[in-house]
C-alpha cells in the first residue's frame, strides 16, 4: 500500500497513526485535525478527498507541490480505508 507510507510521512503528525486527529502536534494547532474515521469524512469520495489532500481545508495546508497527483490519490485511497474505531477502543481510551 503505497498509500499507508506516504500517510505516514506526511499525515500522521497531525492526524496521528490511525487518522482519529491525534498526532503528535494536534494538541498544539488552533483547531483539531479531522477525525479520519468519523462518519463524515467515511461518507466522502476518493475524489472529494483527494481534492481536500490537493487544495487543503481550514487548518489542513494544500499538498499540491510536496505531493505528485498520483501519490495524492494513494493517500485519499487509503484514507477511505482505514478503519472505523471499535467501540471497546474508544472505551478503554475514555478509562484512562
Amino acid at each position: 500500500r503505497a498509500g499507508a507510507g506516504i500517510f505516514k510521512v506526511n499525515c500522521v503528525h497531525c492526524h496521528g497513526t490511525q487518522g482519529e486527529g491525534d498526532g503528535p502536534i494536534a494538541p498544539f494547532l488552533r483547531e483539531r485535525p479531522a477525525n479520519l474515521t468519523s462518519d463524515e469524512v467515511r461518507t466522502m469520495s476518493v475524489e472529494t478527498i483527494y481534492r481536500i489532500v490537493t487544495e487543503g481545508k481550514d487548518m489542513m495546508p494544500s499538498f499540491q507541490g510536496e505531493l505528485s497527483a498520483e501519490e495524492r490519490f494513494e493517500v485519499a485511497r487509503f484514507v477511505t480505508s482505514l478503519p472505523r474505531p471499535s467501540f471497546a477502543q474508544h472505551r478503554s481510551e475514555g478509562d484512562r
